[in-house]
């Protein structure tokens, strides 16, 4: 698989009035393949969002780097002049690195008095493509990606159910043929069966699309469902990541332990004990030192405090950020 982007210590901080620093993102670092889905899980408040509207160009890194393919920008350098849409170094034209992306609130960025085709082509619209029959076919085109026919697309957006909406949703993201996709919470507030309609609609682009997708969820069973490969997200910082059948099984951060127990049911034969976290998220505001889960892991012994832990290497591309790790590492496969 050929790389589409490589993300390296990618940080953010936003200034708040008073002289106050909210670092949301602490270093972020990792790639996505073509026609791959990698997951990002996290807690609210994890900065698994900014992270994506850092990718897309809604907002502007404070350090780190991206590489798209062989291309590396540096974090800033291009984000305010292209927002939304990146172009690789001296690329030119239809060259360009191209981020589609989906938020949570479809109702809150689509204009609810577009009919569903207005919405699908304002991107390419926006980008200077004329109305005419060749922007009818891009639209009804990509449309039919998404399991949206010709009668759907002249419903008003104001009225179409969740699923349909979200559906409009990619369809608008993927008719600029992005290079990276990116879905930021696809599932939240659908019923079980829009749900299970979007979460097929992902798994088809991923058998059948070039573009590298990036889903942000805390529906862990959604993430396990549909991608290869997990970042687990603590308070600003990749805290584990490896293959997602791998991870699911066999997590050796506490904070993925707890994640999982929370929202599924691990395997009964693996002999760690269930992990309790106390307290909520620390406020990015005031980061602990040390490791940021130290304050409410049950697991965490003195070094915990002193500093970050460094990411260490499990094999079979499964890395962790815990002094402990290779304590769980040989429980679990001992």
């Amino acid at each position: 698989m050929s790389r589409v982007v490589t993300v390296e210590g990618l940080r953010k901080v936003f200034r708040l009035e008073g002289g106050g620093r909210l670092v949301a993102v602490a270093g972020v670092s990792f790639g996505i393949d073509r026609g791959e889905v990698l997951g990002l899980i996290g807690e609210s408040g994890s900065g698994k969002s900014t992270v994506g509207r850092c990718l897309a160009g809604l907002l502007t890194p404070d350090g780190g780097a991206v590489t798209w393919g062989e291309d590396r920008v540096r974090a800033g350098s291009l984000f305010r002049e292209f927002p939304g849409l990146w172009p690789a170094a001296g690329a030119q034209g239809e060259d360009r690195v191209r981020v589609g992306m989906v938020f949570q609130e479809p109702r809150d960025s689509v204009n609810r008095r577009f009919q569903v085709w207005e919405a699908v082509a304002d991107p390419l619209i926006a980008r200077g493509m004329r109305r005419g029959p060749r922007l009818a076919a891009r639209v009804e085109e990509t449309a039919a990606l998404v399991g949206l026919d010709r009668s759907h697309l002249l419903l008003d957006c104001g009225g179409l159910p969740e699923e349909l909406l979200q559906r409009a949703s990619i369809a608008r993201a993927l008719i600029i043929e992005p290079t990276l996709l990116i879905l930021d919470e696809p599932t939240t507030a659908l019923d079980p069966d829009a749900r299970a309609g979007v979460l097929e609609l992902i798994r088809r682009l991923r058998g059948s699309s070039s573009t590298a997708i990036l889903l942000i969820s805390h529906d862990l069973a959604a993430i396990r469902s549909v991608t290869e490969r997990v970042a687990i997200m603590y308070l600003g910082k990749i805290v584990e990541r490896g293959p997602t059948d791998r991870l699911f099984v066999d997590p050796l951060h506490p904070y993925t332990r707890a994640l999982i127990e929370s929202a599924l049911d691990l395997d009964p034969s693996t002999p760690m004990a269930p992990v309790e976290l106390s307290g909520e998220i620390p406020s990015p505001m005031d980061r602990p030192p040390g490791c940021p889960l130290e304050p409410r892991c049950p697991w965490s012994i003195a070094g915990c405090a002193e500093a970050e832990p460094p990411e260490e290497d499990f094999g079979a591309d499964h890395s962790v950020s815990c002094i402990r790790a290779g304590e769980f590492a040989a429980g679990l496969r001992g």
